[in-house]
């Protein structure tokens, strides 16, 4: 914002595995992203990379395992760039 309170500019900010954007990566995010790799629904934008976690542009079963690892607490997420699923164990 400026000085006047006027936007300036826009961003959108991604948390990996959050694909519903409501802050968490749980079941629900899991759901979409199996939904995903079943071609039920098509993620874009932001939320195709929120749900894309191994980071190589598509929407598949390694993807929905990490999502599921996520949201059961068993793997953690690099929020970076290098967009890395790492074992807790």
């Amino acid at each position: 914002m400026n000085g006047s309170g006027e936007i300036i500019k826009e961003y959108t900010v991604i948390i990996f595995g959050d694909v519903n954007g409501d802050g968490y990566v749980d079941l629900f995010d899991a759901g979409y992203v199996v939904s995903a790799a079943n071609m039920e629904v098509e993620l874009s934008g932001a939320i195709l990379k929120a749900g894309d976690v191994n980071k190589d542009g598509v929407i598949d079963a390694y993807d929905v395992t990490s999502m599921i690892s996520l949201a059961n607490m068993e793997t953690t997420i690099s929020q970076t760039g290098d967009n890395v699923v790492i074992p807790l164990n």
